[in-house]
């Protein structure tokens, strides 16, 4: 009984506020902006002809501006004295709200003005774990002391972020460099390079370049990427399954922090990202070593996984989302 009471109560309450909503919108509908700023003015000015000279118009349309005021109010707004115009009390009274409220809106709505200290709300951003576990901790260390009322929900790539950046329930996400639909934006961040990563006393980490059959004596694991480990990552498996490194994985995960446990724990080798050796809890417990150049040819410049920062073009004007993207664009470079 209570419960159907709350439904029906709620459901009057929102009839209600759609109601009370629709008639706000339908006396705003009937109100010119150009009206109130020309009260305002008097307000300031007390005289028609000085009013008029701060908005550029004549005497005389200044005049009609005052009759449509007196019309709209239904009040004279303004009677005359020995030193101008003498405001009424509904004057007096519309003066404090109409100040502010003009204020408003030039700040909150026209300006272009943006100040990272009063943004509030959540921004979604996608990486991938690899890259996330350094650079998001670095982007709250900025955000704590410039935008401390922002809130950032990071994730994992998503199957449809092109989707989801249209219907703004994803903001940025660091991706791969690739072609992208029109409406999709990419900024350049850097190109990483693929490594071989072992745990600091692994057998082979006293060896300073590694060959092809060094690589065959240890089991790989292997760290999925979604949605970036596909193309520019194939003919580097390819390369590996030929020279019979990856007949025998170890493992195969999506999960960075179960790939790099298992590296620490045992003999497995990770071919990963050159900067994972960076991160905290992994500085000092894991080396690298280049790819051999029986797999990467002359050069090892094939074995790189270009990332960008990706977003939508409709964001891309947004004083938020440009002054988000020149912050990560920064620290994600570095």
């Amino acid at each position: 009984m209570n419960q159907s009471y709350t439904r029906s109560a709620t459901k009057v309450a929102a009839k209600t506020a759609a109601k009370t909503a629709a008639k706000t919108l339908d006396t705003l509908s009937r109100i010119d902006l150009n009206l109130l700023v020309a009260l305002q003015v008097l307000l300031e000015e007390k005289n028609v002809t000085r009013a008029a000279e701060r908005l550029y118009i004549t005497q005389p349309a200044m005049s009609k501006t005052l009759r449509r005021l007196r019309e709209l109010f239904g009040d004279p707004l303004f009677t005359r004295g020995a030193r101008g115009l003498v405001p009424t009390p509904r004057a007096e009274a519309l003066s404090a709200p109409l100040s502010a409220a003009l204020t408003r809106i030039e700040s909150d709505i026209l300006s272009r003005d943006f100040d990272p200290a009063a943004a509030e709300g959540e921004i979604c951003v996608t990486a991938p774990e690899f890259f996330a576990i350094s650079a998001i901790p670095r982007l709250l260390n900025t955000l704590q002391q410039a935008a401390p009322r922002l809130q950032i929900q990071s994730r994992n790539l998503l199957d449809n972020q092109e989707e989801r950046l249209a219907d703004g329930s994803l903001d940025f996400s660091v991706h791969l460099r690739q072609p992208y639909p029109p409406d999709i934006v990419s900024h350049d961040l850097f190109t990483t390079r693929a490594v071989f990563w072992m745990r600091e006393r692994h057998p082979l980490a006293a060896k300073k370049t590694l060959s092809a059959k060094d690589l065959t004596r240890y089991p790989l694991i292997a760290l999925h990427i979604p949605n970036i480990h596909d193309a520019e990552l194939r003919g580097i498996r390819e390369r590996l399954i030929s020279s019979g490194i990856e007949g025998h994985p170890m493992l195969r995960t999506s999960q960075l922090l179960t790939a790099l446990e298992t590296l620490t724990r045992g003999d497995g080798i990770l071919m990963g990202p050159d900067f994972l050796g960076r991160f905290n809890f992994t500085e000092g417990h894991i080396v690298s070593r280049a790819m051999p150049r029986g797999l990467a040819g002359p050069s090892i410049d094939d074995f790189t996984v270009p990332l960008c920062l990706i977003q939508h073009r409709r964001t891309l004007h947004s004083p938020l989302h440009a002054w988000l993207r020149g912050l990560m664009l920064d620290l994600f470079r570095e």
